[in-house]
């Protein structure tokens, strides 16, 4: 996290101590997120001598900590002006300080001082301290753009800060820091680059002469901040320019859009700006603009936004996309107290995000780690049960039965569920992760946790479905289409079959009865990479397994109630992106083909209380039915409509005598009955 350091800005310094002196200005933008100008994009890492992908100019030692070096004369890639003068070279300093004038001899020592100082030499800039102090510590250069805009980098790479002991390199830790020279605007930058959180302190600013200054207010104890992102996403920079200080300048810092919406949905343009002008703004237009359509603008009034204060905005009028589909956004400031903007290099960021429709429903995968021999796994399940059986359609569910507490004889764990518990680095159960998120104790679910995470945009479809047949084969085909461009190796799929209902793995914990417990993944814990998918490109992914061939310790209790579910997760971060049960193509106690909607009892054979799984591709109304082997009605659920996607109803039959009976669904695609036998 960047350290807040506004309370380093300082005062406008004016130069004005000699009628020929120019005057100075320094502009704070310490919380940028970003570099000066967005030229420069290179990652922020440890000079590589061998690539030499920046130019070398000078390599720390032990010495130069206590007897500071200049570089060689470096010759600039173009013209530069201060303080009325024109510069084409420059050497820089072990301690920190770039200075044009390049015939000086005593280098500035490590003692910072403030400014102005008899040790820097005329027209210098300064980020002055102990800074080069071993052999691994570098000053490199680069230029970054094309004439007439570009930048040169001078860059304090992987700087130790010492510690206690001065001759220990890294004893405290690191520093990534440059000057910035700035061509035609001849304006110069002080960056923080990437940095650890150290006891360090600098003086940072530009020296026109012994007499001449402007500096950060804190120097000589500016503070390096803890910057750990080896990219711009958390850089910071003073600014230094001729003359005074631009009054009004309003830059677009970010956008907080959302990648995915869906179709009719009000979509807020929001996002952070920040006020780089000397003036206070009470007054500001917002302006977008979707595709090549027209301007939509609306004035943001009774504020008041302090020089170099960021705050967020937010557009009086959101979007409501009417259409499905990809869409470019362009947002702009402008009208900073009804003038013009003075800057307007800063004030324009652009986002894509895509529509899609509303109905397309997105299933939190549950991974819930727990075990028969675990007495917290009682109410952490139960937990579980209750919120997701009042939730029903929002989430799909695995259980990874694990060996441990002791005595740790769980028999339904596999070397598969240690993987994935291993995966997410879990050490206590019960756990349970939420599309690979949220990592908690499962029984801190509630309702509001799964909508949050139901509520993440959609960014993939998945669908398939699978068999069971000869009492023992699993065969599953599922097809997964992204909403957007993945690369090749980013995404692993997971298809797993689990078992809806079981007993026989009962042990010390008080538990009789478990659900969706995982038997098998396919083809094991580490799933199947998927290569480079374009967007809208469907990827068909089948495995097949004989449930025969596990362990007798780990057979299935009751074929039918097996299930097959898929979800996609991210490599890199372990987001799951979507998840989904398939559909059952061959109910195994249907001997005849049949009409209707495809359905599975589980258990079957069961003890007074089952429960009917189907999908339905669209809401509709549906009956349930259970007939004795007479044909008569035995139990009739109340015809009821339900939505699209995955259903389970209960159907309790505990007051209903042993034997066969019939269970009949219907729907808007005829009429399905399949057997049930009651124990």
């Amino acid at each position: 996290m960047k350290k807040n350091l506004l309370s380093t800005i300082c005062a406008l310094g004016a130069l004005a101590s000699h009628p020929a002196a120019a005057q100075y200005y320094v502009l704070p933008n310490v919380q940028a997120g970003q570099n000066p100008r967005s030229l420069n994009t290179d990652y922020e890492e440890d000079h590589d001598i061998a690539t030499a992908p920046w130019n070398l100019i000078m390599t720390g030692s032990n010495t130069t900590q206590v007897a500071p070096e200049w570089s060689l004369v470096q010759t600039l890639p173009f013209s530069f002006q201060m303080n009325g003068q024109t510069f084409n070279s420059y050497k820089v300093s072990s301690s920190g300080v770039l200075t044009f004038s390049t015939g000086a001899t005593a280098v500035p020592g490590t003692v910072n001082r403030v400014l102005p100082d008899a040790a820097i030499p005329d027209n210098s800039v300064c980020m002055w301290g102990t800074l080069l102090t071993a052999n691994n510590d570098y000053v490199v250069t680069k230029t970054f753009g094309t004439a007439p805009n570009r930048q040169h980098w001078v860059q304090f790479n992987s700087i130790s800060i010492p510690g206690g002991n001065t001759n220990v390199p890294y004893a405290n830790g690191y520093m990534f820091l440059s000057i910035v020279l700035e061509e035609g605007s001849n304006k110069v930058y002080t960056v923080w680059q990437r940095s650890t959180s150290q006891p360090e302190s600098l003086t940072v600013g530009v020296q026109l002469s012994s007499t001449q200054a402007v500096q950060v207010a804190a120097s000589p104890a500016v503070s390096v901040p803890n910057l750990s992102d080896p990219t711009a996403a958390d850089n910071g920079y003073y600014e230094f320019g001729m003359g005074a200080p631009t009054a009004r300048d309003l830059a677009l810092r970010s956008l907080n859009l959302p990648t995915i919406v869906s179709r009719a949905t009000t979509v807020p343009i929001a996002g952070n700006l920040y006020n780089l002008g000397s003036q206070a703004v009470t007054s500001y237009a917002v302006n977008y603009k979707v595709n090549n359509g027209p301007t939509v603008s609306g004035t943001v009034s009774g504020v008041n936004i302090a020089s170099a204060t960021q705050t967020a905005f937010a557009h009086p009028t959101p979007w409501v996309p009417t259409v499905t589909g990809r869409y470019n956004l362009k947002v702009w400031l402008s009208n900073p107290n009804g003038q013009a903007d003075q800057n307007p290099t800063n004030d324009t960021l652009r986002a894509s995000l895509r529509v899609q429709e509303d109905s397309l429903r997105r299933y939190v995968v549950e991974e819930c780690f727990t075990s028969s021999t675990c007495p917290p796994c009682v109410a952490g399940n139960a937990i579980i049960e209750r919120v997701n059986r009042t939730n029903a359609g929002k989430q799909v569910v695995i259980k990874y039965q694990q060996n441990f507490p002791s005595p740790g004889n769980d028999p339904y764990y596999t070397t598969e569920c240690g993987a994935r518990r291993s995966y997410y680095g879990i050490s206590a159960i019960p756990y349970m992760t939420l599309d690979g998120g949220w990592n908690q104790n499962s029984q801190l679910l509630t309702a509001g946790v799964l909508d949050q995470f139901q509520a993440v945009p959609v960014t993939m479809r998945i669908k398939g479905n699978y068999t069971l047949t000869q009492g023992r084969n699993v065969a599953a085909t599922a097809t997964i289409r992204p909403f957007q461009a993945y690369g090749a190796g980013q995404l692993v799929a997971h298809m797993v079959i689990t078992e809806r209902h079981t007993v026989l793995n009962a042990r010390t914990n008080g538990e009789t009865e478990f659900y969706q417990v995982m038997k098998k993944m396919l083809p094991n814990q580490n799933g199947t990479a998927l290569p480079a998918l374009a967007a809208g490109q469907a990827y068909t992914l089948s495995q097949a397994f004989d449930m025969s061939t596990l362990p007798a310790s780990q057979a299935v209790e009751h074929f039918d109630s097996l299930r097959v579910v898929v979800f996609v997760q991210d490599v890199a971060t372990k987001t799951i992106y979507q998840g989904a049960y398939m559909t059952l193509r061959s109910a195994t106690a249907t001997r005849t083909p049949q009409a209707g909607t495809a359905f599975q009892l589980a258990p079957n054979p069961a003890s007074g209380r089952t429960a009917l799984f189907f999908s339905l591709e669209r809401s509709e109304k549906v009956r349930v039915e259970v007939l004795d082997v007479v044909g008569r009605k035995v139990l009739a659920l109340a015809p009821q409509q339900l939505s699209a996607g995955s259903q389970e109803l209960t159907l309790d039959l505990g007051q209903r005598p042993a034997g066969l009976y019939t269970v009949r669904l219907t729907t808007s695609q005829g009429i399905r009955t399949q057997k049930l036998t009651l124990e």
